[in-house]
């Protein structure tokens, strides 16, 4: 796939990778995706991200966790969305109602409520 410049759907796409390969970053060390998927496999995500460690992450883009979240709520990855936003400020979970909304549905799915 080699994008278009002049389409703003060929841009979007590839800015979404970006963010989505930013968002694998944010991930723990030790935390496994569900029932042992593997990280997505698009054009550009074939290497693996290196991982943050176990610590909070002070400043993630808010872009990378909306299109992070909802990559892992289309593919029913409860977990990780979890596992994420353990890692961020509750300020940052407080302040955009779309990732709170994505958090409190991935707790429910998996009984940490």
């Amino acid at each position: 796939f080699v994008p278009d410049p002049g389409k703003a759907k060929d841009m979007e796409q590839v800015r979404a990778k970006s963010l989505l390969k930013e968002f694998w970053t944010y991930l723990p060390p030790d935390h496994k995706p569900k029932s042992g998927k593997q990280m997505p496999t698009l054009p550009g995500l074939e290497e693996k991200p290196k991982r943050g460690r176990a610590r909070k992450i002070k400043q993630p883009r808010s872009e990378a966790l909306r299109i992070g979240f909802q990559y892992c709520w289309e593919n029913e990855d409860h977990e990780t969305i979890v596992a994420v936003a353990d890692r961020i400020p509750d300020t940052i979970l407080e302040e955009d109602e779309t990732l709170f909304r994505f958090l409190d549905m991935a707790r429910m799915m998996t009984g940490e409520e």
